[in-house]
């Protein structure tokens, strides 16, 4: 009995130092990143940044081992600094450039009204538009494509606006705005949905 519990005393002594071995790695681990993340100088407290896997959100508190990321909602993440140190980083309130890209659909039955339509939305957006990089960025208004129930139009443009706050909104809303005042002195209508009854009552046949 009493050689087993020598025994079992030894196993978990032995399974004790794997688990403090793994423990001390992944914290020396947090440690070296938090140091790349600070000598790096990419990004500081209180500046917006994205990450790779798509994560967004501004800096909250950089620890020394992880750092407290503040998302849209408000809700406060806390990461590891070695899944930010691995991963690519956007630092959004560095930036000073915006691109504003919406996809348009459009009837078949004003199909020969899209060149028309394209060079009134791209005169409108440069006329309402100041903040609009016209040279050195893509600036297009462009019928792309013919589709199954619609016409594809795509309006692709830069401002000089950084892309966080309330400018960048306030921005957007302008292309909107500029574009649907083109279309409608164009006098055409965007494309509705489509459905198909078919599927639609399978659905409900299956619910």
């Amino acid at each position: 009995c009493s050689s087993d519990l020598i025994s079992s005393v030894l196993s978990l002594g032995g399974l004790g130092t794997i688990i403090l071995s793994l423990a001390s790695k992944s914290v020396a681990e947090q440690l070296v990143s938090g140091i790349g993340l600070s000598t790096s100088g990419q990004f500081v407290e209180g500046e917006k940044i994205k990450l790779g896997d798509g994560t967004k959100g501004r800096i909250f508190k950089i620890g020394v081992t992880h750092v407290e990321l503040r998302l849209s909602d408000e809700t406060i993440v806390r990461i590891p600094n070695s899944q930010i140190f691995d991963q690519r980083i956007v630092n959004l309130s560095r930036m000073h450039r915006n691109q504003v890209k919406q996809t348009l659909r459009f009837r078949y039955e004003d199909i020969d009204k899209m060149p028309i339509v394209t060079e009134e939305i791209k005169a409108e957006i440069m006329a309402s538009c100041p903040k609009l990089i016209k040279m050195n960025r893509p600036f297009r208004v462009h019928w792309r494509g013919i589709e199954k129930d619609h016409l594809e139009v795509v309006v692709d443009c830069r401002f000089n606006i950084p892309p966080t706050g309330t400018a960048r909104w306030d921005n957007r809303q302008e292309v909107l705005e500029a574009i649907y005042r083109a279309v409608k002195r164009c006098g055409v209508e965007f494309a509705r949905p489509s459905f198909s009854v078919e599927s639609d009552c399978k659905v409900a046949e299956e619910r």
